[in-house]
């Protein structure tokens, strides 16, 4: 048996109060050393700088058969602040703050630093590796992910937020301006710095035309022993440094009118400047209408890339400067114990929460995609004895301008998107009650707009489905001899006539990031009772009852929107929070004091949570199959796991596994939306309690001893049943749960 995984995490931190010409002056600095984790491996390979680094930290490995590195990950976060307040007059305040925040991360996973040698890869492979390491291997059927993988990051980021707060009369103001540098310089090879490959079960399944012959033939295990593989891809990503800066500027005023009624204004301006590359290694913009500078027999190819500051392109493209957030609101009393608040705002995100693609391309890497067949998985292009045939890509850089990615993927940034943004508005009653009580309840609702998606550009037209199979067939290959012959397209001497049906051909697939298709609208009813602290009690109870619908576009060249619950829809949600001192005392000596000091001064808290579930979507090998009936079973959730099977069908399954016809084949569109409203995963219910106390010892000694206990009720919480249709092993079969209880002690000497 093999030890646990170690997790070390050092944090310390440093702050200090002046005070500088009567002004007060914080500096505070935080240092989190964490996440720094050997998983189940040995490091024979790493030197003796490395041990001494492991020793220092505590770092701990742990031998396997096989000897192989499984994982490691180092992170370093250090942030430094500056605080002054100043105060000009009675009547204006302000602050200025300072931040300075490094986040580095250092990992290195799977059989990093492992012989390449023990997979028998081939030679082109072992002598071309970014670092040394197994291919990763992904065989798909819930196998396991073999290979390895290697990066390095660091983050800065530099901040200054400066607040202030004007009184005049019945009037506060507070105004300020937010501004963000951040910058991030990222040194990550790839998943195929030592060679990726993706073996389906297509070259041994009996049709490999027919997505549903891959229930009863074909393994990508099988495909990978015979030596083949459906795609992949070797070579290393050039290292990034991006920067980009935020800026933000805000006025509120709060209008006292009467001791009843308050309104509050205000406006917020934001503006997020796009991402730069300190030497450009990224795209500007996608010509959609570029004429390329290759001829191509019998074809019209137009679209192409635009570099970033080459040509007299710009280094990035022009911010969104629209981005206007006003709020309002009121608070009226109109008795003593009752408050009513209202309120409206618009609230703007930035495109880097939102995304991880910043432009890069291929051209600045040297990836060469591994080509396994041509024709859908009829016969085998290249085999894993050979990947390479025609030789490994080099970078070229924005040399090759509209030339770029010809014949192989390419990905690019609308530079249309704009920063996306929500709606919210709340209207609510709060009103005191007896005991202490306070007792709230509100309407919330947010409708969130032009959310950032992403969308294949070559997505075969619709009006092609009618041919059926005839997209298989194989037709000359026009793209040979004039794209290169390391690109995807320009080696083989057919190819598929689905190629050539799509709006850009000369790519394999052309990747529109950053769109603004995304929509959500939210509804909720929310319901709170806090009692304030008495008698040693205090007890907060929330209830929301809430919907939450998307608006999905699946696909930008064939028209197909989906107003439909989200996939993250909880309808009911019931949370209770509480502390409590318990009664016991216990006055006098003697005895009563030992009483007092072992029984006396015991407090506890608890925090219990009851939620539904979310919707469920199922899928089938064709696309999303048909309900013919309403797929929902009532009863307990223990007789419906799916446990029972007879004669190879499982006979208690979590839902109707019979209200599903699956579509007659991949040519037929589904009406169905991607989540279900009436057939949802189980619900969620959880109970955590502490019992605490400090012992005081002397004025300035004392022991804290607390007794923690999650999942208290011992209750399961069911995960979601399968719903793959083309799985029927699995389909509709609850295999796993969690919320068993974990009980746990501690003490501490407080001094």
């Amino acid at each position: 048996m093999t030890a646990p995984p170690q997790l070390a995490a050092y944090n310390w931190a440093l702050s200090k109060t002046y005070t500088v010409d009567q002004r007060q002056v914080g500096v505070r600095i935080d240092h989190v050393l964490s996440d720094r984790q050997r998983l189940f491996g040995r490091f024979g390979f790493l030197d003796r700088i490395q041990e001494a680094e492991d020793l220092f930290y505590g770092a701990t490995s742990y031998p396997v058969s096989g000897g192989s590195d499984l994982g490691r990950l180092f992170r370093r976060r250090i942030n430094v602040s500056l605080d002054d307040t100043i105060v000009l007059s009675p009547s204006l305040v302000g602050s200025v703050r300072l931040g300075v925040l490094s986040y580095v991360s250092d990992s290195r996973g799977g059989a990093a630093g492992a012989d390449p040698g023990d997979l028998q890869l081939p030679d082109v492979i072992v002598r071309n590796q970014a670092f040394r390491g197994w291919s990763n291997f992904d065989l798909g059927e819930n196998l396991p992910v073999i290979g390895a993988s290697q990066s390095f990051s660091r983050e800065m980021v530099y901040s200054l937020l400066s607040t202030w707060t004007k009184l005049t009369g019945r009037h506060a103001t507070k105004f300020g301006v937010d501004y963000r540098l951040a910058r991030n310089s990222n040194v990550s090879p790839g998943g195929n710095a030592t060679g990726s490959f993706s073996a389906g079960p297509a070259f041994t399944q009996s049709d490999p035309f027919n997505r549903n012959a891959a229930n009863t033939s074909g393994s990508g295990m099988a495909s990978a022993l015979l030596g083949l593989a459906d795609s992949g891809s070797f070579g290393f990503n050039s290292p990034t440094s991006i920067q980009n800066h935020y800026y933000g500027l805000f006025v509120q005023n709060d209008w006292k009118l009467t001791n009843r009624l308050t309104i509050n204004a205000g406006l917020r301006y934001e503006l997020e400047m796009p991402y730069t590359e300190r030497y450009n290694r990224n795209s500007y913009r996608f010509d959609e209408n570029a004429r390329l500078p290759v001829a191509v027999p019998g074809l019209d190819l137009r679209g192409g890339i635009l570099f970033a500051g080459v040509d007299g392109n710009a280094r990035a493209i022009s911010p969104d400067r629209n981005n206007f957030g006003p709020r309002i609101g009121f608070a009226y009393s109109p008795f003593s114990k009752t408050v009513i608040r209202g309120g409206y705002g618009a609230f703007y995100s930035t495109i880097s929460l939102n995304t991880g693609f910043f432009g890069t391309l291929n051209v600045f890497n040297a990836q060469t995609p591994f080509v396994g067949t041509i024709d859908g998985g009829a016969t085998a292009f290249t085999t894993l004895a050979n990947p390479y045939p025609a030789g490994l890509q080099q970078p070229v850089g924005s040399s090759v301008g509209l030339r770029a990615q010809l014949g192989d993927a390419l990905s690019f940034f609308d530079d249309r998107r704009v920063n996306p943004y929500n709606q919210q508005w709340q209207f609510g009653v709060q009103r005191e009650l007896p005991a202490r009580i306070v007792f709230e309840i509100a309407y919330m609702g947010m409708h969130s707009l032009k959310q950032v998606e992403s969308f294949n550009l070559n997505e075969k037209p619709d009006t092609y489905l009618a041919l059926g199979r005839a997209e298989n067939n194989p037709v000359p290959n026009p793209f040979r001899n004039v794209f290169p012959a390391t690109s995807t397209l320009g080696g083989g001497s057919t190819i598929t006539q689905n190629r050539l049906w799509v709006r850009f051909p000369q790519f394999t697939s052309l990747t529109l990031q950053g769109a603004n298709t995304g929509r959500a609208l939210y509804h909720s009813m929310q319901m709170k009772a806090d009692k304030r602290l008495s008698k040693g009690l205090n007890v907060l109870l929330a209830y929301t009852f809430s919907r939450l619908m998307d608006n999905n576009t699946t696909s930008v060249i064939n028209v197909r929107r989906y107003r439909s619950v989200s996939g993250f829809d909880q309808k009911r949600v019931m949370r209770l929070a509480f502390t409590y001192a318990l009664p016991w005392r216990f006055q006098g000596r003697g005895m009563s004091a030992v009483w007092r000091q072992a029984f006396g001064g015991w407090a506890m808290s608890g925090f219990g949570t009851l939620a539904s579930g979310t919707p469920l979507s199922v899928s089938q090998a064709n696309g999303r199959p048909l309900r013919v009936e309403n797929p929902r079973l009532e009863g307990p959730i223990s007789s419906r796991l799916g446990d029972r099977v007879q004669a190879g069908r499982v006979v208690n399954p979590f839902f109707n596994i019979n209200a599903f016809r699956p579509l007659a084949d991949q040519y037929t569109i589904t009406p169905e939306p991607p989540s279900l409203d009436e057939l949802r995963a189980p619900g969620a219910r959880s109970l955590n309690l502490a019992l605490f106390k400090a012992f005081p010892i002397r004025e300035r000694l004392k022991l804290e001893v607390r007794m923690e206990a999650t999942g208290a009720t011992n209750t399961p919480n069911f995960s979601a049943p399968g719903t793959n249709m083309n799985q029927t092993a699995t389909f509709g079969v609850i295999s796993s749960a969690g919320g068993s209880r974990a009980m746990q002690g501690s003490a501490r000497l407080v001094f």
